[in-house]
């Protein structure tokens, strides 16, 4: 996917309200299995939280992973993001954000879970 294919579906999520796809990798499993469909709802970043599970656009493709902090560098605010499996993301300025996922939620035991397992990763 190029930037203006994301661009569009951008604006096609602020004109509807929603945007549904599938998920293509195992990053947020077991809580989103390949395969399933995510229903992404607009979001503006100050409204996201930790936690929230976001699609947002990098290396040419839609990624889902959860807010871990928000921060800004010199006068760009930025997200970021982790996934269920590990590894490192970069942060990921508001533009490139799509939106918030509606129909999963990370639970109280997978928080505290992530909590402990990037604990140091600031």
């Amino acid at each position: 996917m190029d930037f203006n294919q994301f661009k569009e579906r951008k604006i096609h999520l602020k004109a509807t309200g929603e945007y549904q796809g599938r998920i293509a990798t195992g990053s947020m499993e077991p809580l989103i299995k390949i395969g399933e469909t995510i229903k992404v709802e607009a979001v503006k970043l100050e409204q996201l939280q930790k936690f929230d599970i976001i699609v947002f656009y990098q290396h040419e493709k839609l990624i889902c992973h959860f807010v871990w902090h928000k921060s800004r560098f010199g006068n760009q605010d930025e997200v970021i993001t982790k996934s269920l499996i590990g590894g490192e993301d970069l942060p990921i300025k508001k533009e490139f954000i799509l939106g918030r996922v509606t129909n999963f939620q990370l639970s109280f035991f997978d928080k505290i879970k992530m909590s402990w397992k990037y604990r140091k990763s600031y």
